[in-house]
């Protein structure tokens, strides 16, 4: 028979196992990182110092999280998640649409708070990386063949033979319409606000020759890791992975598009408080400064080159040499609503959708 004395011990132990487990449910975050090698150095340069130094422990998902799931997740209450990345588009729209926890700054060293462009910094979000889209290409599959260096001529398919690439329009906010205009003509300082239709025309030109429509980044590396695709759009990041495995594999930052992606914590996340900690941590100058030595994308802090080997900051898009022939994406264009109530983003994909499926 348990005695009161048995029994009191018995409600102290449950009680202390509760206490446990909520504190272990409170000391813990779900981040959707992203994918393929850069969700691999995200791990290395973030998610395992994160942990070591604060106890926090991360449950680290290797993949994106739509924009869609993500909206309908906070209609319905049903967000499963405390971080993801979002690039300036998709952030804009998500907290107009106030889906989005605002970020706490007062965590952040006024030092490394110095180190962020205000554009890197809105209260919505805080920039994870500056990403760029550039032309790649294959030296060996193109070894005593002209390499394309402009848009132009990869689009001049009998002047630079060889299987193409590019990025599909599917989320609305990525895609290859800057890439047609500039082939056609159009200047980098002109290219906003853009010309779909004639977009759409100079796609037209390209699209039998496209061997693979993209979607995201660990799929355009398998197409030129599998020597699938000689030549196409890409991310600069993904070419500096390609290359450190070997790959003979070049890029060229003349029209090259960069934009920067966003830490942000959607609304009715569970551990709002681990989340805003992850997210302060990954922004130090210190620890972007090793992500962007593991992976080859550009660092939104620009105190972060302290940390980057010479050789490899004169390779990425924000060294003074590249910045000079390349172009920021226009996320707000993109995020703009109609008189219809529909985002630039959201008409583009159905105008997308119509046209691929022809």
């Amino acid at each position: 028979m348990m005695t009161y004395k048995h029994r009191g011990l018995a409600l102290f132990c449950l009680a202390l196992a509760s206490l446990s487990t909520s504190r272990a449910d409170a000391e813990s975050v779900t981040i959707f990182m992203s994918g393929g090698a850069y969700a691999d150095a995200q791990i290395e340069a973030f998610v395992k110092p994160f942990e070591a130094e604060t106890g926090i422990t991360v449950n680290a998902i290797k993949s994106e999280v739509p924009t869609a799931k993500m909206i309908l997740a906070v209609q319905t209450g049903t967000v499963d998640f405390d971080l993801c990345i979002k690039d300036e588009g998709d952030g804009i729209l998500l907290d107009r649409l106030g889906y989005l926890v605002p970020i706490d700054y007062s965590l952040y060293d006024p030092k490394e708070i110095e180190g962020l462009a205000p554009g890197m910094r809105p209260k919505w979000g805080v920039a994870d990386t500056v990403a760029t889209f550039v032309l790649s290409y294959n030296i060996e599959a193109l070894k005593g063949k002209p390499q394309p260096k402009s848009w132009a001529d990869f689009w001049n398919v009998d002047k630079f033979p060889g299987s193409r690439t590019m990025q599909g329009l599917t989320n609305g906010t990525q895609g290859p319409l800057e890439e047609a205009l500039l082939a056609d003509g159009v200047a980098a300082k002109d290219l906003y606000p853009l010309d779909v239709e004639r977009a759409f025309r100079k796609l037209d030109q390209i699209k039998p020759n496209i061997r693979k429509w993209w979607a995201n980044g660990s799929e355009v590396m398998q197409l030129f890791n599998a020597n699938i695709a000689d030549m196409g759009m890409n991310f600069d990041g993904r070419v500096f992975a390609l290359k450190k495995a070997g790959k003979p594999i070049e890029l060229t930052f003349n029209e090259a598009k960069y934009y920067a992606t966003y830490w942000v914590i959607p609304k009715g996340a569970k551990n709002v408080a681990a989340a805003q900690k992850f997210a302060e941590y990954a922004t130090r100058a210190r620890q972007q400064g090793k992500m962007a030595m593991i992976s080859g994308f550009s660092p939104p802090n620009t105190n972060a080159y302290r940390y980057i080997e010479p050789d490899l900051a004169k390779n990425l898009v924000t060294f003074p040499d590249n910045i000079k022939t390349a172009y920021a994406k226009n996320a707000e264009w993109y995020a703009a609503v109609g008189a219809d109530g529909k985002s630039n983003a959201e008409r583009l994909i159905e105008r997308w959708n119509e046209w691929i499926a022809k």
